[in-house]
């Protein structure tokens, strides 16, 4: 609930903050309606139960954001920019399903409580959780998987508040409070540490 709230308040703040920056912008009905997706998308990451909610909503944060970046498209390198950023978002994201699909496997269900609850009952694959982590390093732009977050700047300054500032660098961060209980039992932690403090 409290994550909810702060990803709808700052939501809130980058569209007023929006209006008086994209005022002249001929396409600001576009921009509004992507960056309100790309809010919604992110509010499903908060509520989702299951990997394979999270999943969803996590493709249609990569999705909006892409977009949001490359909103200003016709400028070649805002264009170049945007896929760069959507090509390493994607690498990330496969590191994701494979380890929600091992995760999956091992526990026959993708139900966030259930496998807390089962984990110590289950033979936990190392190698799913180890994935999951990678995907949220590369969301969440922890090194060396930070190299996307410069080529992100390219999108309106807006959009930088609210995804690369804000909001979808937490993401990662969120899925690895999600599932805390899972990397201690993986004994993952200090994998986990070093990459923050680098």
């Amino acid at each position: 609930l409290l994550l909810g709230f702060i990803v709808s308040f700052v939501a809130t703040l980058v569209l007023v903050y929006s209006r008086d920056y994209m005022h002249d912008d001929p396409e600001k009905g576009r921009f509004f309606a992507l960056l309100s997706f790309f809010a919604g998308s992110m509010l499903g990451i908060v509520y989702s139960v299951s990997f394979a909610q999270l999943f969803i909503f996590w493709e249609f944060v990569g999705l909006s954001s892409y977009f949001l970046i490359n909103f200003w498209y016709r400028d070649p390198v805002v264009a170049s920019s945007a896929r760069k950023v959507f090509t390493v978002i994607v690498l990330g994201d496969i590191l994701l399903l494979l380890g929600f699909l091992i995760l999956g496997n091992a526990f026959g269900t993708f139900t966030f409580s259930e496998m807390i609850r089962q984990r110590v009952h289950v033979a936990l694959p190392v190698a799913g959780v180890l994935l999951v982590l990678l995907g949220a390093f590369t969301k969440s732009a922890q090194m060396p998987f930070s190299l996307w977050l410069p080529w992100a700047m390219e999108g309106p300054t807006p959009v930088s508040a609210l995804l690369h500032a804000a909001t979808m660098v937490k993401a990662g961060i969120f899925l690895i409070a999600r599932i805390y209980p899972l990397v201690a039992a993986a004994h993952l932690l200090p994998f986990v540490l070093v990459f923050g403090l680098i």
